[in-house]
């Protein structure tokens, strides 16, 4: 059994990993996070804002991301967003750090999309 946010748990390196392998957090989003990701930070992020975080996974396993038309599609209206486009993404010694104090960015399909999530106030 997992805590919920109302119980204010104390996330631990042991049990943010057991958490996050059990994948309790995934909405039917079959994804394996990848081995850098912080899952301390991830499970204190995800029980913050656990309806966005719910939201924006529901949102990837229901829709074929490859075939979304470009543009923002709002999955919790002014809380959470994908914005899809085209481009040539940069060389990576050629691009430049990217950085948000009020959101989560995450770019998924080979840089094709960007899903917005607001951090908690």
């Amino acid at each position: 059994m997992y805590l919920s946010a109302q119980t204010s748990p104390e996330w631990t390196s042991g049990n943010a990993k057991k958490w996050m392998k059990s994948a309790v957090w995934s909405n039917g989003w079959t994804v394996s996070p990848h081995k850098s990701v912080n899952a301390v930070e991830f499970a204190c992020q995800y029980h913050k804002n656990k309806d966005v975080w719910d939201a924006a996974f529901r949102f990837l396993a229901e829709h074929d991301l490859e075939a979304l038309s470009i543009g923002n599609h709002v999955i919790l209206e002014g809380k959470c967003w994908a914005t899809v486009s085209e481009y040539i993404p940069k060389e990576v010694e050629k691009g430049n750090i990217e950085s948000h104090l009020r959101f989560v960015v995450r770019r998924i399909i080979q840089k094709r999309m960007l899903l917005f999530i607001p951090l908690p106030g």
